[in-house]
């Protein structure tokens, strides 16, 4: 395992973890991320 995938393995925990203490958050990134791949659509 080299240094980067770690890094993004740490990345990616501290956002499920920030994701998880707050409701709703994951919902309204998700939201976004699915506008952002339609094209902005809403």
């Amino acid at each position: 395992m080299n240094i980067q995938s770690i890094h993004h393995a740490a990345v990616r925990a501290s956002a499920r973890a920030c994701i998880a203490r707050v409701p709703g958050t994951w919902r309204i990134f998700n939201r976004a991320l699915r506008a952002s791949h339609e094209g902005g659509a809403s």
